[in-house]
C-alpha cells in the first residue's frame, strides 16, 4: 500500500511555510507528494529545500514567483526521473514489486486556454511514449471536468471547452479515469477557493487497470487556497472470495476417476423420467459431476500428503513396527498411483500388443500423442434423416485450456466422455432446439 497526495502549495519561498508544508505531508503519512507552484527557481535553492524535507526530492524549477513542480518521496526507490516541460511537468518511475512499475506524473497547467491546449497535447505525447500501463497523474489542471458538479458558479466560454477536449484526450488515449469522481459520482466538492470562486481543478488520474485498488479523498490543506487531493493504493491485500470452481483437467486421465464417472452415468441416465425436462436433468447432472470431481481431487490431495508423510518417516531415527507398517502401506499406495498413470498411457495408446504384465515404456507415452481421437460420429439427423447439426464435430473442435462456463466443466471433459454421453447430449440438444430454451448454466 502507498499514498499519493497532490497539492498546489502556492509558493514555498517562505522558509516557515515550507517547513510547515513538509511537516503536514509527513504527519499524514504520504509516500509521494506532488507539489505545484513551488516557486523554486535554482538548483541551489532546490538543494537547500531538499535537505529540509529529509528525503528524496525531485525539482523541476520555474521562476521565483510562478510555476515550479516537485515530487517528494518518503522512502520508495525511484528508477527514473524526467523533467519534460520546464516548471510544469515531470515524471518518475517507481518499482513497488518485482512486476509492478508505476509512472507517477506531476502536472501544473497554465490558466491560459491556448497554452493549456498545447500543454495537454505535449503531456499526452509524453505519456504514450512511456509504454507503461500503470499511471498515476496528479496536479493542478486548471480545468473542470463537469461544470455542474465541479464549479459553484458556472461560467465557461468556448475556449475553456477546447482545453477540456485536450484533457479528455489524455484520459481516453491512456485509459485513465478520474478516480475521485468514480468514487463520488454525485458529490459536489471543490479543491480551489479564491474570491468566492469554487472549483475542482486538482485531480489525480489513475489507470483503469488499477481502479479497483484505489480510493481517493479531498482533504483540507491549511497552507494554500488549494485543498489536497490524495489516493491510497492497496495492492491485493484484501481477502478474496472462493471464486468460481474450475475442473482440474488432469483428473480426466486418471482411470479411477473415469471408472467413477462411468458408474455414475449408468445410473444417472435412469433418472430422466423423474424430471419434467431434459434441461433440468442436465443441470442437476452437472452439479453431480462437480461433486464427484471435487471429492476425487480431495482424495488425490490426501495421496500427496501421504507422500510427504513417507518422506518425514524416512528422516526419523527410531522406526517402530507401527511406523514401518504404515510406511509399507503408503509405499504401496504411491506405487499404485504411478502404475495407474502408466496404465492410463497404455490404454490411451490403444496399442494392440499390450500384455497383462508388460511394463510401460516411453513408446506408449509417445504413441498416445500420435493417435488422436476416436472416429467421429459427426452428424445429428432429424427423424426424416436430414442432417441438421454437426454436433460432435463442434465438440471436438472446442479449443482446450480455455476458461469454462460458470459450471466449471471444460471442453476437455466433453471430449473425454463423449463416448458415453453423446446419445444423451444429442437428445438434450434436440429438446433445446424444439423448445428454444437453453440450460441455465
Amino acid at each position: 500500500m502507498f499514498k499519493v497526495v497532490s497539492i498546489n502549495v502556492n509558493g514555498l519561498r517562505n522558509n516557515l511555510k515550507r517547513v510547515a508544508v513538509f511537516n503536514w505531508i509527513k504527519d499524514n503519512d504520504y509516500e509521494f507528494a506532488l507539489l505545484q507552484e513551488t516557486h523554486c527557481s535554482t538548483d541551489f535553492e532546490a538543494k537547500i529545500w531538499s535537505s529540509q524535507w529529509n528525503g528524496n526530492a525531485f525539482w523541476n524549477n520555474g521562476d521565483s514567483n510562478s510555476k515550479g513542480v516537485a515530487i517528494l518521496v518518503s522512502y520508495v526507490c525511484v528508477e527514473k526521473i524526467s523533467h519534460m516541460i520546464k516548471g510544469r511537468f515531470q515524471t518518475i518511475n517507481i518499482n513497488v514489486d518485482a512486476d509492478k512499475t508505476f509512472t507517477i506524473s506531476n502536472v501544473y497547467a497554465s490558466n491560459n486556454t491556448v497554452d493549456k491546449k498545447i500543454f495537454f497535447t505535449e503531456i499526452n505525447r509524453a505519456l504514450k511514449a512511456t509504454q507503461n500501463e500503470k499511471h498515476i497523474i496528479g496536479g493542478d489542471f486548471n480545468c473542470t471536468q463537469n461544470v455542474t458538479l465541479d464549479r459553484k458558479t458556472v461560467s465557461i466560454d468556448i475556449k475553456e471547452d477546447e482545453s477540456l477536449l485536450s484533457m479528455n484526450q489524455i484520459i481516453f488515449d491512456n485509459e485513465l479515469e478520474d478516480i475521485w469522481r468514480r468514487r463520488h459520482p454525485k458529490t459536489k466538492m471543490y479543491t480551489f477557493n479564491r474570491n468566492k470562486s469554487y472549483s475542482r481543478i486538482d485531480y489525480i488520474l489513475t489507470s483503469k487497470s488499477i481502479g479497483n485498488e484505489v480510493d481517493s479523498t479531498i482533504k483540507h490543506f491549511p497552507l494554500s487556497d488549494h485543498d489536497a487531493i490524495s489516493i491510497k493504493l492497496v495492492m491485493e491485500t484484501e481477502t478474496r472470495g472462493p471464486g468460481l470452481w474450475k475442473m482440474n483437467t488432469s483428473i480426466l486421465e486418471n482411470p479411477e476417476y473415469v471408472k467413477r464417472f462411468e458408474l455414475f452415468w449408468k445410473e444417472w441416465t435412469k433418472q430422466k423420467c423423474n424430471f419434467s425436462t431434459l434441461t433440468s436433468w442436465w443441470e442437476i447432472a452437472k452439479i453431480r459431476i462437480k461433486e464427484i470431481s471435487i471429492d476425487f481431487c480431495k482424495e488425490l490431495n490426501k495421496s500427496k500428503t501421504s507422500i510427504k508423510q513417507l518422506k518425514n518417516y524416512g528422516t526419523q531415527k527410531q522406526l517402530t513396527d507401527d511406523i514401518c507398517s504404515e510406511i509399507q502401506l503408503l509405499s504401496e499406495k504411491i506405487k499404485d498411483h504411478y502404475k495407474n498413470q502408466a496404465k492410463a498411457a497404455q490404454i490411451r495408446s490403444r496399442a494392440k500388443f499390450i500384455t497383462e504384465n508388460e511394463k510401460s515404456t516411453a513408446y506408449f507415452f509417445n504413441l498416445e500423442k500420435i493417435r488422436g481421437k476416436e472416429k467421429l460420429w459427426s452428424k445429428i439427423k432429424t427423424e426424416s434423416g436430414e442432417t441438421k447439426y454437426e454436433l460432435e464435430h463442434s465438440v471436438f473442435n472446442f479449443k482446450k485450456s480455455k476458461s469454462p462456463g460458470i459450471d466449471g466443466i471444460p471442453a476437455e471433459w466433453y471430449q473425454k466422455f463423449w463416448y458415453i454421453i453423446k446419445h444423451d447430449f444429442v437428445e438434450l440438444t434436440t429438446e433445446i432446439l424444439s423448445t428454444n430454451k437453453l440450460c441455465d448454466t
